[in-house]
């Protein structure tokens, strides 16, 4: 009895037909391209890398080649293409040329996963180690389609891309696991959900619409139960190699169509044992490559590239001489110098640093004295004020100090207005004299209450404490504190500034929701980022908020309060700057007042002052000022006049007399001082940059910490050189192992090492199984398929139209990144997405993995899996 046919197995028999490997003739070139692609989780492109087998029968493969790749690399030699942009021209010596490049070329499927916990969508990264009900969905879309005419009927048709995806699930984590489409597979600890599509077949074929079951799914929905969730790479294999169908016949007997579908389904029985093979395959790679990565050495791939590149040999050589020039290297300097890293040396030398900087500051002043110096040895005016000046201070020194005390006294104050000004000031003097007890009073007992015996050695003491009083004032008045002063005013508004927007953020946590403590800890955490131990202080302010610190009232205070203390700040500034105007002259006190012997002086004079017989004399003194008349004033003046002629060359030249005398002894005594101290100039001059440097490293490197670090370096380095001389047998080994002659008998061993490994053969094995079982599945169902079509033959018509329009695209997709015209083509994709586990794997096998690469790992696995 009649059936109608199944379009189920139409859809089968097409499929099985179009699998299978274009065979090209001996003579021809051919070009095989493996496109290795990383995925993320989601399905997301991150990389792709493209391998080139080109092969001919005939001899050695001078051709010309053409690729979009970048970085290509010749993998098994050293040749190197010509490149004119894509073209390439290659001169091999061989039938075989290997090589690899990088792309991010669109690629013609795409892959979109998504995880769903509990009915909810969830990213892969979040599911891991979760558990609940799970749902994996995984669906490929083919981008690749034109618009074609199919029995006068428009139609898009996708390039028949066969795809399949291998999801490997651990019985320990995964239960209850349900498919819609493709085959659960049991095997060990790990049940395997193998599943096959042909995006777009469904479009290309009219078959979305008809009324029979059509088992050619585009998504793959995985659910079940898991317990801690992990998952592995999910790996998807797609190629557009298709045979040529236009051998198909048709059939007259639909009866013997049913018979053919009998043969169809115990093909597709065989089939399935080859897909129960293939599970076992992967089962066993992966139990090889778990093997193999306790057994294996995965930087053997490095190892080889080290033997195979010149460049690497002889950097090879070079780092082995550097070590036995290490080794050897004497280091007794360096001992010297790591004995002599000390706190307390580092702390002279810092000392000694600054003193040069001290010396740097003044270097104008001694570049001055310098020339100035210069000037005066050629100088006639400068001999004859050498003469005078050496006459005339004999002369002044003959002069003893009470005198010469009397005469700097008389002509400060002998001229006719001062001895006219002083009757009157003495007159009023003695007028006022009652008005200036209260002070004389307080000078008196803050001389009683110093500390001393007598009453100079009181009075000493007490101009000695006011002179430091009025150097600390000094020192407060310089610019350099002022400045400090005016640069805590700032800090003291910045401060209150970053207090207001503490509080500010305290108080928009609570507003948020956040509690005052959640939030005070939140701050100390940032204070203990930022201050470390430091930030004790800002932290107790921190602790001692209340909530009442934050309502309106509080902050508005505080904003008052900042303010008004800023502004008390600026007219403190004010006010000591006001006082920098009396700077000249405390400073001229203190400069005399630091005289040696000066307090004692003026104590002295200020006990005599107080005596009763000095008394007695100023007064009489005053008496005998205010008796003088107006000739005898003219008189005075007259002599006055005679000392103030000498008087005044010594005064002008009062700062060069020590340094004339001086300049002239070492003029006399040494003609090449002029040069000797030009010289010191120039030194000095060129020292400035060494000696900040000196300062900076020294500076920075003062602390105790860093020298210990620098001397455990140090250590360190001769703890390294130790090592070396005692692995001198290892160097020498490795030194024997880089020689020319052991090289080359290395490359000759990678060379004879096979092409390709032992599961290439039952790759191969594998495939002749599939591409028989295969035939047998065209020959004994398609053609006697083919020939039933009395029955729905437009139908059939337009699915074979569209049948060759998919062999037509098939075998226009014969390359993804380019090739010459004259060659032939393959192209396959294989897909690998990352996997979802816990980071549990240490730094070291991480990156062992990645050396190793995705690209030798999938030709292992997958040579494994077919083998």
């Amino acid at each position: 009895m009649y059936k109608p046919m199944s379009k189920k197995v139409v859809a089968f028999v097409l499929i099985g037909s179009m699998l299978g490997t274009t065979i090209a003739s001996a003579s021809e070139i051919n070009k095989d391209e493996s496109v290795y692609v990383n995925l993320n989780s989601e399905g997301k492109v991150t990389k792709e890398t493209v391998t080139n087998w080109v092969h001919t029968d005939e001899g050695d493969l001078n051709i010309n080649d053409k690729s979009s790749l970048s970085n290509i690399e010749n993998i098994k030699g050293d040749e190197e293409p010509t490149k004119d942009g894509e073209n390439l021209k290659w001169n091999i010596k061989g039938s075989d040329l290997y090589y690899k490049g990088e792309t991010n070329k669109e690629l013609p499927i795409d892959v979109n996963i998504k995880y769903y916990l509990d009915d909810k969508e969830i990213k892969g990264e979040d599911l891991i180690g979760k558990s609940g009900k799970f749902k994996i969905e995984m669906e490929l879309k083919n981008k690749s389609s034109k618009e074609v005419d199919i029995n006068g009927e428009k139609r898009k048709i996708y390039t028949p891309i066969i795809t399949a995806s291998v999801v490997t699930l651990p019985v320990g984590k995964f239960k209850d696991i349900k498919v819609n489409s493709g085959e659960i597979i049991s095997e060990g600890n790990n049940n395997i959900v193998a599943f096959a599509s042909v995006p777009g077949l469904k479009e290309s074929l009219n078959l979305k619409d008809n009324k029979l079951d059509l088992d050619l799914e585009e998504k793959l929905v995985i659910e079940g139960n898991v317990e801690n969730f992990e998952l592995g790479p999910v790996m998807i294999t797609a190629t557009s190699q298709m045979p040529d169908l236009d051998k198909l016949e048709k059939s007259d007997s639909l009866d013997k169509v049913m018979d053919a579908l009998g043969d169809l389904k115990d093909a597709s029985n065989k089939l399935l044992d080859g897909t129960n093979l293939l599970s076992s395959g992967i089962n066993e790679a992966k139990g090889k490559l778990d093997q193999g990565k306790v057994s294996f050495n995965n930087n053997l791939k490095e190892a080889m590239s080290l033997l195979s590149s010149d460049q690497k040999v002889k950097m090879a050589n070079k780092l082995i001489e550097d070590a036995y020039f290490a080794k050897d290297l004497d280091t007794a300097k360096l001992k010297e110098i790591l004995s002599l890293l000390t706190d307390e040396n580092i702390n002279e030398a810092n000392k000694l640093i600054k003193d040069g900087q001290g010396i740097m500051e003044h270097k104008g002043l001694i570049e001055s004295s310098v020339n100035v110096f210069k000037g005066l040895a050629n100088d006639n005016n400068f001999n004859k004020l050498l003469n005078d000046v050496s006459s005339l201070k004999g002369k002044y020194d003959k002069i003893d100090d009470t005198t010469l005390k009397k005469l700097e006294t008389l002509m400060n104050t002998l001229n006719k207005n001062n001895l006219t000004s002083m009757q009157s000031l003495v007159r009023g003097m003695i007028s006022l004299k009652g008005d200036f007890t209260p002070v004389d009073n307080v000078i008196k007992s803050g001389i009683n209450s110093a500390p001393g015996g007598s009453m100079e050695e009181k009075g000493s003491n007490f101009i000695k404490g006011l002179n430091a009083n009025l150097n600390k004032t000094t020192s407060i008045l310089s610019n350099e504190n002022l400045n400090e002063i005016n640069g805590m005013k700032n800090d003291v508004s910045v401060y209150g500034s970053s207090y207001l927007i503490m509080k500010g953020i305290i108080a928009s946590d609570m507003k948020n929701g956040t509690s005052l403590n959640e939030s005070k800890a939140n701050i100390n955490k940032s204070i203990d980022e930022v201050y470390g131990s430091n930030g004790a202080a800002l932290k107790n302010i921190v602790n001692s908020f209340s909530e009442k610190d934050f309502t309106q009232g509080s902050i508005a205070s505080d904003v008052n309060n900042i303010s008004k203390n800023g502004e008390k700040f600026n007219s403190l500034m004010n006010d000591i700057k006001g006082l920098k105007g009396l700077e000249p002259m405390i400073k001229a006190t203190t400069s005399v007042l630091s005289k040696n012997g000066e307090a004692e002086k003026i104590a002295k004079i200020y006990s005599g002052l107080n005596n009763e017989q000095n008394k007695n004399a100023i007064n009489g003194l005053a008496e005998g000022l205010l008796s003088l008349s107006e000739k005898d004033i003219n008189e005075l003046m007259t002599l006055k006049d005679s000392i103030n002629e000498i008087q005044k060359d010594i005064e002008n030249n009062k700062s060069n007399i020590e340094a004339i005398n001086k300049m002239a002894e070492g003029l006399k005594g040494n003609p090449d001082l002029v040069e000797k101290l030009n010289t010191f100039s120039k030194d000095l001059k060129n020292s400035d940059k060494l000696i900040k440097d000196l300062n900076k490293v020294i500076s920075q490197s003062g602390d105790s910490k860093d020298i210990n670090q620098i001397k455990k370096l140090g250590e360190q380095l001769l703890s390294m050189q130790q090592d070396l001389k005692d692995g001198e047998d290892i160097l020498r080994i490795t030194k024997s192992a880089l020689e020319e002659n052991n090289i080359n008998r290395a490359r000759e061993l990678v060379k004879a090492l096979p092409t390709l490994e032992a599961g290439v053969d039952a790759l191969a094995k594998g495939s002749t199984e599939l591409n028989n079982g295969m035939k047998e599945f065209n020959k004994e169902g398609i053609n006697k398929l083919y020939d039933t079509g009395e029955k729905g033959k437009e139908e059939v018509d337009k699915l074979l139209a569209a049948k060759d329009e998919l062999v037509k695209m098939s075998k226009e997709y014969d390359t993804f990144t380019g090739k010459d015209e004259k060659m032939n083509g393959s192209v396959k994709f294989i897909m690998k997405t990352d996997e979802l586990k816990a980071k549990e794997e240490t730094k070291e096998s991480v990156e062992e993995e990645e050396k190793g690469g995705f690209i030798n790992w999938i030709k292992e696995v997958f040579s494994k899996i077919f083998g």
